[in-house]
């Protein structure tokens, strides 16, 4: 931050991002970015969560514009940005937003202005989404309710009351499985409680 020499103004300095964001990355390939270029990413990002949930602050706003790409070459400086909706964890607060693909199913059966509280969970599932984002460049579902037909699919499959895979998730290893099914439970205490930077070392498609 800086001031004039008459402090009549004030004003920021801030690092410039010739690459944009995430989203902008994947909309830009064909059927997502590939493993290796996830796994670049995701090893700093992952690790930057990692930070954040260590101090006991929940980021709540994780998806695919809120990372910034800083070396479009090799994706090997990305940053995590908008931290207006951090709060510590196990804070009270009035959900204000609309539903995303982003959103865990607890938020999906909030209504706006009821009061949640803030938990790890809601992070590691926008990372899982962040993630079949990267490899599909798709989300696996609009909204995380049973209304909608591929999260229906999924936990169908998820609670053993169907024994097909749906076919969205076919391309996926057995490894890449175990972690989706680790943070895409519908139940938060079930769920994934912090973000483990290791897991971006797994072989995910």
């Amino acid at each position: 931050m800086f001031q004039t020499n008459d402090d009549s103004a004030f004003f920021f300095v801030q690092e410039f991002c010739p690459h944009a964001s995430l989203r902008e990355a994947v909309e830009a390939s064909q059927g997502g970015i590939g493993e290796i270029a996830v796994k670049e990413i995701f090893s700093k990002v992952l690790s930057a969560v990692e930070f954040m949930h260590n101090e006991n602050l929940v980021h709540r706003n994780l998806k695919a514009e809120n990372i910034l790409i800083f070396d479009k070459t090799n994706y090997s400086r990305v940053k995590i940005t908008d931290f207006g909706l951090t709060r510590k964890i196990d804070s009270t607060v009035k959900y204000l937003e609309y539903v995303s693909s982003y959103h865990a199913p607890e938020l999906c059966e909030t209504v706006v202005n009821e009061v949640l509280t803030v938990k790890y969970s809601i992070d590691v599932w926008a990372l899982a989404i962040i993630f079949y984002y990267c490899l599909k460049g798709r989300f696996p579902w609009q909204k995380a309710t049973i209304m909608c037909k591929p999260y229906w699919e999924w936990e169908q499959w998820l609670k053993r009351k169907s024994p097909m895979l749906p076919k969205r998730w076919d391309a996926f290893s057995d490894k890449s499985l175990k972690l989706f099914k680790k943070c895409f439970t519908s139940k938060p205490k079930d769920r994934c409680h912090k973000a483990p930077a290791q897991y971006a070392q797994q072989r995910l498609d």
